[in-house]
């Protein structure tokens, strides 16, 4: 009998140690795919920026390349433009409103968007619209240095910057995704006019 009962013993224990490292792969696993994940986001994000980045500085580029060729000032010396600019000009704006688009979706659908934070969306969208529509109806675009239109772009830039690093991801559900979505698309250009946005406390994540 005693042979048997030690045979028992070292049983249980081999089972025990056996369930002792399942668990601990288990769990192992779990947390590295915990990891991944949070890194594969945290790349995303960082892309996301660099992207964002890009259009804050092709926006300045397109705008500024548009205000100098709408220019009726005296000049020195008259600039000499191609016959494509214009239509060059609006083929950047409109892909530049196409990817900001893009951003827009992923930050509504993926963000714990906050209502300051849908409003500075919103803006931002019109701003780009506003210069694609400048482009398409030949019109001079009055965003310039010290203009209240100009500060507030800025303004809307570096509040769209803090959104995208904040980490504060929420995938939202399918029903509340097209609301906060719609929300933003509904912002009008009015708001424009606006110096700087109202300042909404954020609460805790």
């Amino acid at each position: 009998m005693e042979f048997w009962d030690s045979v028992k013993l070292e049983m249980i224990k081999t089972g025990l140690t056996c369930f002792t490292l399942v668990v601990g792969w288990l769990l192992g696993q779990r947390i590295i795919a915990y990891w991944d994940i949070r890194k594969k986001r945290q790349e995303l994000d960082i892309a996301i920026a660099r992207e964002f980045h890009k259009l804050y500085g092709e926006f300045k580029e397109v705008s500024r390349l548009w205000r100098a060729f709408t220019f009726t000032g005296d000049r020195n010396q008259q600039l000499i433009f191609p016959d494509t600019t214009r239509l060059d000009l609006l083929k950047r704006a409109n892909a530049s409103e196409g990817s900001v688009e893009a951003i827009v979706v992923k930050l509504a659908t993926e963000r714990d968007l906050t209502d300051d934070d849908i409003k500075t969306l919103g803006l931002f969208r019109q701003v780009y619209q506003q210069l694609r529509k400048a482009i398409r109806d030949g019109v001079p675009l009055e965003s310039t240095y010290g203009t209240s239109e100009y500060t507030l772009f800025n303004d809307l830039a570096s509040k769209i910057a803090c959104i995208i690093s904040s980490n504060k991801n929420k995938m939202c559900p399918i029903a509340e995704a097209p609301d906060v979505l719609r929300k933003i698309t509904a912002i009008r250009s009015e708001g424009l006019n606006r110096r700087v946005l109202p300042t909404e406390k954020r609460g805790p994540s």
